[in-house]
């Protein structure tokens, strides 16, 4: 290589200069890295446990209002639940089950 054969006149010398080099050479501490794709895998699979205090949910103003609504239609409708009926009872395999849980539905 052109940079061995400059460090001195004849191969001896280029050759003793390299080794003195070679003593003299310490590199640089390789820095660690660490692996990144665990720690960013590990907290999707496991839950974390976070001591938070939960808030207690006010009721929803349009559930309590479509469930009135849905309890209003239920009363005053009878002849639809009595069609739905027929027709549950058309389509089920096993009217047992349809009955009683139509009579605990009600």
């Amino acid at each position: 290589h052109p940079a061995f054969l400059a460090l001195g006149e004849n191969l001896e010398e280029c050759a003793t200069k390299y080794r003195q080099f070679c003593y003299q050479y310490k590199p640089n501490e390789k820095h660690y890295k660490p692996f990144h794709w665990g720690s960013q895998l590990l907290p999707k699979i496991t839950p974390r446990s976070k001591k938070t205090t939960k808030k207690k949910k006010k009721p929803d103003k349009n559930y309590e209002e479509a469930k009135r609504l849905y309890e209003y239609w239920q009363e005053n409708h009878r002849e639809i639940v009595e069609v739905a009926e027929k027709f549950m009872y058309a389509n089920c395999y096993n009217k047992t089950h349809l009955r009683e849980f139509l009579e605990n539905y009600y």
